[in-house]
């Protein structure tokens, strides 16, 4: 590990000092590296980055310095590439992020989901279903966006559910992950929230509902009441003519 040096600044009146050490990296859960992605720096909270290291820092006069003349290479995470062909690592790599989806940290739960979310095997959906109910909605939101990617209809019902759960946060995330899986059963939720209080809402429902049905019944997110309950009505009176022989687009 590059020594200390207390002559160099990080330009905003602190000292530059080397990357968290691997063994850091490893007690918080990180340092994992995607068998799907190339070689990438590891930043403190185990987020894989694709921004090399700095090329150059700041001096302690606000000066910018050479790496050569100076003598200071900022250290790098020596990370190889996994080829996705290998199974054991692809295997130890997946269950990692099973098991870091309890880590203490928060961060580390959210980017567990992302990365699962991104690696799409569909072993993970159990477990991403379990861990709905995390304490932070970071991971949670996470979390809805990774089955959202990954489509497996296995956490249709956990989804809809969150539409009826006040308590969960945001439904934006559950509507587009809904709208991402085409499920026909969230169709009525989504006509529910045209009548949502926030014209975001309104409007994410909407657009979902455009997608999904192919039925383009005008609607204005921010219309006046009297504008929206019109369309409104037209929706509800659409859905209760068709959902027994409804199907969805191919």
């Amino acid at each position: 590990m590059s020594a200390y040096n207390p002559n160099l600044s990080d330009g905003k009146g602190g000292a530059v000092r080397p990357a968290t050490n691997p063994e850091s990296l490893s007690r918080m859960g990180s340092g994992r590296q995607s068998p799907l992605r190339p070689s990438t720096s590891l930043d403190p909270l185990g987020r894989m980055s694709n921004r090399s290291a700095q090329s150059s820092a700041a001096g302690g006069n606000g000066q910018r310095f050479s790496q050569q003349a100076s003598g200071y290479f900022p250290p790098q995470a020596p990370v190889e590439q996994e080829p996705a062909d290998e199974g054991g690592n692809s295997e130890e790599w997946f269950n990692g992020l099973i098991q870091d989806l309890n880590h203490v940290i928060w961060e580390v739960r959210r980017n567990a989901a992302e990365d699962l979310g991104g690696y799409g095997d569909q072993r993970a959906v159990p477990y991403l279903i379990q861990h709905l109910s995390d304490t932070v909605g970071g991971v949670r939101f996470a979390i809805v966006e990774a089955l959202g990617k990954m489509g497996d209809s296995r956490a249709v019902p956990a989804l809809v559910q969150l539409l009826d759960d006040p308590s969960f946060g945001a439904y934006g995330p559950v509507i587009e992950a809904l709208a991402n899986m085409k499920s026909e059963q969230a169709i009525p939720y989504f006509i529910r929230f045209l009548r949502d209080g926030d014209p975001r809402i309104r409007g994410l429902a909407h657009n979902s509902l455009m997608v999904m049905t192919r039925q383009f019944i005008p609607f204005k997110s921010k219309g006046t009441d009297e504008e929206r309950e019109k369309a409104v009505q037209q929706w509800e009176a659409w859905w209760n003519q068709n959902y027994q022989t409804f199907q969805l687009p191919g």
